[in-house]
């Protein structure tokens, strides 16, 4: 059965601490030249989440433009 990769070894990281990263979402250290973190699987180069409007906003703008729509809907039915 083949060994697990578990991400660089101490003496590693020591060698090459010139050319590493910290992990923005879990802090480990990475070789800078991946892509993927290997702890946490958080894509480096990706815009932070908080740049991304939440789901919960994102169902309360939907939830408004239907409301507002369906308000104008009526009115314009009695107008």
């Amino acid at each position: 059965m083949p060994e697990l990769d578990e991400g660089p070894s101490p003496e590693d990281v020591e060698r090459f601490s010139d050319a590493t990263v910290a992990c923005p979402k879990c802090g480990a250290r990475l070789h800078d030249d991946v892509d993927l973190c290997y702890r946490c699987g958080h894509a480096l180069g990706a815009e932070p989440e908080s740049a991304m409007p939440s789901k919960g906003s994102l169902v309360v703008i939907v939830l408004m433009v239907l409301a507002l729509t369906g308000a104008a809907g009526y009115w314009m039915h009695w107008w």
